[in-house]
């Protein structure tokens, strides 16, 4: 199994085992290993929550459809980030929301049974679960915080400033398209671009279309108060 120390090395959930303990309490599990184009479909809204996805390569979209037709990008997913993990357990186990390739990408699906069995047998991959599925209510309660901010330059400024926080400095790789993080925001993407060039007038931050530098932080911090 060669990508037994990927996930060793790389995801959450087995960090504190060796390859050779992982693949000893994978040998009599059925792990699956799946193959997405660009644009596929991984699972789609409603589809019952029947096994742990985890990103061997590629990028994962969330994005959820409403009836009248608008679909919005909730989160992006890359490699060694688990997908699936907050409903597979709850009481309706149905995906909330489509999970889309952003690029050629590889999952590896861990059934729900063998999931189980791995809990039992190891404690430690227990907890590391339940910390993945905390990490995730903490990411949803800062979705809410970022909402409830009234104007769109103190959604990126918060939007920003949490990233810096969580990527340990000030150079970040833009983790949505523009109208991905227009959705995320729930604005209007041309008014998105025009408070990040204002933004950028200002010296607060200078970004390109590979990422954005954030130049001036306690200026973002105070835009969070006006």
């Amino acid at each position: 199994m060669e990508y037994i120390k990927f996930l060793t090395d790389n995801c959450h959930i087995f960090r504190d085992k060796t390859p050779e303990e992982l693949e000893k309490l994978l040998e009599d599990k059925n792990p699956l290993l799946r193959s997405y184009s660009t644009g596929a479909i991984i699972q789609s809204q409603a589809d019952e929550a029947l096994f742990l996805g985890i990103i061997l390569q590629g990028q994962v979209a969330v994005k959820k459809n409403f009836s009248t037709g608008r679909s919005v990008t909730l989160a992006s997913f890359g490699p060694g980030q688990v997908l699936g993990e907050s409903v597979l357990f709850s009481g309706r186990s149905r995906y909330p929301a489509d999970l889309i390739a952003r690029e050629e990408s590889v999952l590896l699906f861990l059934p729900r049974q063998d999931l189980l069995r791995l809990f039992h047998r190891d404690q430690d991959i227990m907890l590391r679960y339940m910390e993945s599925i905390s990490r995730r209510v903490l990411l949803l309660s800062e979705k809410i915080e970022l909402l409830s901010l009234g104007t769109i330059r103190q959604k990126l400024a918060y939007y920003l400033l949490g990233q810096a926080e969580k990527k340990g400095g000030p150079a970040l790789a833009w983790e949505f398209s523009r109208s991905e993080l227009a959705d995320f925001f729930n604005v209007p993407r041309p008014s998105l671009s025009r408070e990040l060039s204002r933004l950028q007038q200002q010296g607060l931050i200078q970004f390109d279309q590979q990422g954005v530098q954030i130049i001036d932080p306690e200026g973002l911090e105070e835009l969070l108060w006006d």
